[in-house]
Parts: structure tokens; C-alpha cells; sequence
């Protein structure tokens, strides 16, 4: 594994800590993840309501019924080449 794809990597398991570092401990990370072109995206989950009656459920009703349950936050690496100097 090169030193740099490796770096990723660790910069990426930091992610796991982030909502117990400081502010500019997380403000660094962002940097450095930035430089290496590591993002953070947040999506929106979905589920039926637990007192969905799943008999009426079909194809044609199934995201009619769907309610908010959360956001998932998730750590995608970006491959910019123009970063690698």
C-alpha cells in the first residue's frame, strides 16, 4: 500500500472520532481531508412506519408510505489527480 493511499485511509477512520474532537481538532481533519480529497456526505434514511400494515403494501405505494428516520453520514474518497503534488 503506498504511503499516501494509506494516509487516506487513516484520515478516513478519524471520521469515526469526529463528533468527540474539538472544534479545531475536526477543523484540521476537514483540512487535511480536503487535501486528499476525502468528503463527508450525508443522506437521508427512510423506513415504514412501524404501524404500516404491510398487506397493502405494493410496488406502486411503497415510497408513498416511507417516512424520515434519520441521516447517515458516510466518508467517500474523491480521486483527484490534481491534488497529487
Amino acid at each position: 500500500m503506498k504511503k499516501l493511499d494509506e494516509l487516506t485511509e487513516l484520515i478516513c477512520d478519524l471520521y469515526w472520532e469526529y463528533d468527540r474532537m474539538s472544534s479545531s481538532g475536526q477543523e484540521t481533519l476537514d483540512k487535511m481531508a480536503d487535501i486528499l480529497g476525502v468528503s463527508l456526505d450525508t443522506e437521508k434514511t427512510y423506513a415504514l412506519p412501524e404501524d404500516f400494515d404491510l398487506t397493502k403494501l405494493t410496488p406502486e405505494n411503497m415510497f408513498d408510505n416511507l417516512v424520515e428516520v434519520g441521516e447517515i453520514t458516510f466518508v467517500e474518497i474523491i480521486k483527484d489527480d490534481s491534488k497529487e503534488d
